[in-house]
């Protein structure tokens, strides 16, 4: 069998990099919410 993905890319360091994308959409939605309920407030 061959192998297409290189040896260097690791399950870890998937994890790691889907753990950083899940914790940056996690910051930018609550950002949003954030900016969203202080445009609420000053409408």
């Amino acid at each position: 069998m061959k192998q297409g993905a290189p040896q260097a890319i690791r399950p870890g360091a998937i994890k790691m990099t889907m753990d950083i994308a899940v914790l940056g959409i996690g910051i930018a939605f609550f950002v949003m919410l954030f900016g969203y309920l202080r445009l609420c407030e000053k409408l």
